[in-house]
């Protein structure tokens, strides 16, 4: 399917022929968008770009092409009635905030050829309760996950060398095995997730804070400020 398929609420479908980037400007040659249902990206678009879908609330799903390379910054920003979304293989990267703020979003399916996710890329997402980190990715950006309130469990693969700043603020994580070749925790990343009462790390399972931080710098591993700070441990 080379060109974008629009369904309307009206079941009546309209074509838009993109190449290469999908921008904001394309958005605007969709006609009647706020009664727009779905859209199907067409084949010959490689990348979403900048803030192409941003503050779309109306818009409740979009179904993500084969050959899409990269999600821009802010691409899908603010698209409060999106519920799902499954990005393809071949994808390498989503950008800053790309899918931030989507008040709806409960499910993320995230392919293994995913290199990059950019900083606060789901923050705000307070429905989000299930999403997969790819084995490509090296680092939990900074507030990747912040907010994302029902997320209760998450798994981390052990090539994962950082955790960003606000990483898992304010989330429902209740357990989490950390990576294996972690190098660095930044400030907060794991701050006010008050149902997390334990943590694995190393084949053991510590509840208490400082046991915690003392295993992990005893292997080289740096400790931000806070990093564990309203968390649910003994202490």
């Amino acid at each position: 399917m080379k060109n974008t398929i629009i369904t309307y609420a009206d079941c009546t479908k309209k074509e838009v022929c993109v190449e290469g980037v999908f921008s904001s400007d394309d958005r605007g040659r969709i006609e009647d968008f706020d009664e727009v249902l779905s859209i199907e990206i067409g084949g010959g678009v490689k990348s979403i770009g900048m803030s192409a879908f941003e503050f779309c609330n109306d818009l409740p799903s979009v179904v993500l092409n084969e050959g899409l390379v990269s999600v821009e910054d802010k691409a899908f920003h603010l698209c409060n009635s999106l519920r799902a979304v499954v990005v393809p293989e071949g994808v390498k990267s989503l950008g800053w905030a790309a899918f931030a703020d989507c008040e709806k979003l409960k499910k993320v399916v995230l392919p293994e050829s995913l290199e990059t996710i950019g900083k606060e890329c789901f923050d705000g997402c307070e429905r989000l309760g299930c999403v997969n980190v790819p084995n490509g990715i090296m680092e939990i950006a900074d507030s990747v996950f912040s907010n994302c309130y029902p997320l209760k469990e998450i798994e981390l693969h052990d090539n994962i060398k950082r955790i960003g700043r606000w990483a898992f603020r304010c989330t429902g994580l209740k357990y989490i095995k950390l990576p294996e070749k972690l190098e660095c925790i930044d400030d907060d990343a794991f701050s006010m997730c008050q149902g997390l009462k334990e943590v694995e790390y190393k084949g053991q399972k510590y509840k208490s804070i400082e046991a915690l931080v003392k295993a992990l710098e005893d292997n080289g591993v740096s400790v931000g400020d806070d990093a564990f700070f309203g968390c649910g441990f003994e202490d």
